[in-house]
């Protein structure tokens, strides 16, 4: 029912989409059928335009107001993170990848400006466990250096993110 912005995820037959105010959506891919929904705690906090990734397992969609950890079998929620950075609606946001089991993504101009977030349980694995007190207690262009927008790759051959 709202709009998408993200491109949709194709993973194991199922396609996954994700609308603007953070609703993620799981159909069949042969047929369109549908398969699960998940909405997000508050329709209002959010602007997502992040691709949905997944490591075959878990789904990680939404935005920095709430990004989630969903089975990819039945969308339910395994981790849901709240204190990625605060809402604001002029984020740019760095589209993720996933790399050895962590989504790499990044939201600008809140910092740090890249993080890695592991698909098991949604913990920060690099660089700070609450992005969100980094970005409070930060003035404001402290992280523009650390900015990330558009797409992040992994480089094939040593796996790490560029």
């Amino acid at each position: 029912p709202e709009p998408i912005k993200a491109p949709p995820l194709l993973v194991d037959g199922t396609v996954v989409v994700v609308t603007v105010a953070g609703r993620v959506c799981a159909f069949d891919a042969a047929g369109g059928s549908p398969r699960w929904e998940s909405a997000p705690e508050s329709w209002l906090r959010h602007w997502c335009v992040l691709r949905p990734v997944s490591d075959g397992d878990t789904v990680a969609a939404g935005d920095v107001a709430g990004y989630r950890g969903l089975s990819l079998a039945d969308g339910a929620i395994r981790w849901n993170r709240t204190d990625l950075g605060a809402h604001i609606n002029h984020v740019a946001y760095a589209q993720p990848t996933v790399v050895d089991g962590a989504v790499v993504t990044g939201f600008w101009p809140q910092g740090p400006g890249v993080q890695a977030i592991d698909l098991t349980d949604g913990s920060s694995r690099w660089p700070c466990p609450s992005p969100a007190v980094a970005y409070r207690n930060a003035r404001w262009g402290e992280h523009m250096a650390d900015a990330a927008c558009g797409g992040i790759v992994a480089d094939p051959k040593t796996r790490a993110s560029t």
